[in-house]
């Protein structure tokens, strides 16, 4: 892992912010749509993060297998009152 990816990693605290950048390095998926992960387009037991078009670039559905430390990532994620994304915040409540 380049010397710059382990820096920016262990500079993340555990707040919103660091889990988008840990999620997008172990996913390779664009900031808009970790910012927008829910949980229901999460399949823990499976190890799949279920994308609906709507929400990706090509407008196509797309199946991420989720590598252990990020299933275990989400497992352990707090969940907020009022929000149903598992990171960043709610994509209505941008611009705000």
């Amino acid at each position: 892992m380049p010397d710059e990816i382990k820096a920016a990693l262990k500079a993340c605290r555990d707040d919103d912010f660091g889990r988008i950048v840990r999620s997008r390095t172990r996913t390779g998926q664009r900031r808009e749509e970790v910012a927008g992960m829910t949980r229901a387009e999460l399949d823990l037991a499976s190890g799949i993060w279920r994308l609906p078009g709507q929400r990706t670039k090509n407008s196509l559905l797309l199946d991420v297998p989720l590598s252990r430390a990020s299933t275990c990532s989400q497992r352990s994620s707090p969940v907020l009152a009022g929000r149903s994304c598992s990171v960043g915040a709610p994509p209505d409540s941008r611009d705000s």
